[in-house]
């Protein structure tokens, strides 16, 4: 009798495969607080700097989920290879959570753009430890244009990361750029714009994490379950 779709872009689809029944588009109810830097377990996160040798005053760039060509990981990669050309002195670390079957690929690819030391592919992750790997970062990086709804960036934004997302029309609901988040458009603009957001001061940070924070609200477990009642 009725589809809920969790965004406009899968209602679109819908219509597109010919499905004509009457459709609400109700975004997926999710819970944050396991993602929240309060919830988890600092001790748990100190190990897994330890593990990964990541110092206190190194820029963790993050990257997290599946690791498949759709996801174009490869433009971050690639745009994280011309900052580091421009700031060869910066003390960065860009950190891949995930496995798939684009990691050989993104592994020769950092090889070939001379920045394997510079990346940490760590490979799949238990579920319930990602909260653990997100607190792992400074900032969350996405290449991808295939998301429905951009849970990933939900997360990032739970976590306290600063957002740096590829554009596209699907994620202007969720991403604001300079408010909670920020766009770029290419492995040149990615590297362009990296340095600024290293350099972002804590008022600055503390103002995108409140943006962030009102903007997940409507993706909350009770606004879904009033949404659907």
């Amino acid at each position: 009798d009725e589809f809920i779709t969790p965004s406009e872009k899968i209602r679109e689809y819908m219509r597109s495969i010919g499905v004509d029944a009457y459709m609400n588009v109700v975004p997926t109810g999710i819970d944050f607080s396991s993602f929240q830097k309060e919830n988890v377990d600092p001790a748990k996160v100190a190990a897994l700097k330890r593990k990964y040798a990541l110092s206190s005053d190194t820029y963790v760039i993050l990257s997290l989920g599946r690791v498949a060509k759709e996801k174009s990981i490869d433009i971050c990669l690639k745009g994280y290879a011309k900052f580091l050309a421009g700031q060869p002195s910066a003390k960065t670390l860009f950190l891949v959570v995930g496995g798939g079957p684009a990691l050989k690929e993104l592994q020769d690819l950092s090889k070939e753009l001379g920045i394997q030391k510079n990346v940490i592919f760590v490979g799949p992750v238990n579920p319930d430890d990602v909260p653990l790997y997100y607190q792992l970062g400074n900032c969350f990086v996405s290449a991808s244009i295939t998301e429905t709804q951009g849970l990933t960036f939900m997360e990032a934004m739970a976590s306290s990361l600063v957002l740096l997302a590829r554009y596209y029309d699907s994620l202007l609901g969720t991403i604001q750029d300079g408010n909670n988040g920020y766009f770029f458009l290419d492995e040149n603009d990615l590297a362009e714009k990296l340095p600024s957001v290293i350099a972002l001061p804590s008022s600055k940070l503390k103002s995108l994490n409140s943006a962030a924070m009102k903007t997940l609200e409507p993706y909350s477990l009770d606004r879904f379950y009033t949404s659907v009642k």
